[in-house]
């Protein structure tokens, strides 16, 4: 990708890195190229895995998510896209194109109906993973938003912002259902439990060299803080 410097959560309209590939390893590429098929023989050989190349982004690749049945890959690139790739052959299938900033994350829900991105434009968007239609904009952080998750129900979305906060989201509507306040500096990243009580949240809140974690009980929204002494 060019560049070793890790995207941060809010840059600057405009500002460029190198980074032009997405460096993936689909198994079904594995098989077809002689590799393990199971995870116990690939632990016990001591062939070291060969790589494959997905190209096709103009600037560096932020994030990548594989969708529950495995048969495609979703990218979040500098280049204000995503694309969506088949592991079997390593082709491009689409390019989902609306935000206008970088797209710092992606996921997608767990039954693969669509796909979620974050934006350095402030936004999230849902996408149609079959068309590559836009669903729709959920519009409501002050600052770009880093990262995104969806509950194992598929029925909420978590965004995590440049802003401090988390936002929660109704996935169908595309409603702000609520916001979840207490870090101290952007959140970088965020997940759900696999039960969908909780969200944990990532931020350099503490110092430049001591982050913070938070996870949020969504049933009493109260956040516990997770940091090292």
């Amino acid at each position: 990708m060019g560049s070793r410097e890790r995207p941060r959560a809010l840059h600057p309209r405009g500002a460029r890195r190198r980074g032009h590939c997405l460096r993936c390893k689909p198994r079904r590429l594995f098989r077809r190229l002689g590799q393990p098929r199971s995870h116990s023989e690939a632990l016990g050989s001591s062939e070291r895995p060969r790589a494959s190349y997905l190209r096709g982004h103009g600037e560096a690749v932020n994030a990548c998510a594989v969708s529950p049945d495995g048969r495609f890959i979703v990218s979040a690139s500098g280049d204000n896209t995503l694309k969506l790739w088949d592991p079997a052959i390593g082709r491009e299938l689409r390019t989902l194109q609306g935000h206008s900033n970088w797209v710092y994350g992606c996921a997608v829900s767990p039954d693969g109906r669509f796909i979620v991105s974050a934006s350095g434009d402030n936004t999230l968007k849902l996408w149609d993973p079959a068309s590559g239609r836009e669903l729709r904009t959920l519009d409501g952080h002050s600052g770009g938003v880093s990262g995104c998750a969806v509950s194992p129900d598929g029925r909420f979305v978590v965004s995590a912002s440049g802003d401090r906060t988390l936002k929660l989201w109704d996935a169908a509507s595309g409603r702000e259902l609520r916001t979840l306040e207490g870090h101290r500096e952007g959140v970088h990243a965020c997940a759900v439990s696999p039960d969908g009580s909780f969200v944990v949240s990532a931020s350099a809140d503490a110092s430049l060299t001591i982050g913070t974690l938070k996870l949020w009980d969504l049933a009493s929204v109260r956040s516990f803080s997770l940091s090292r002494a």
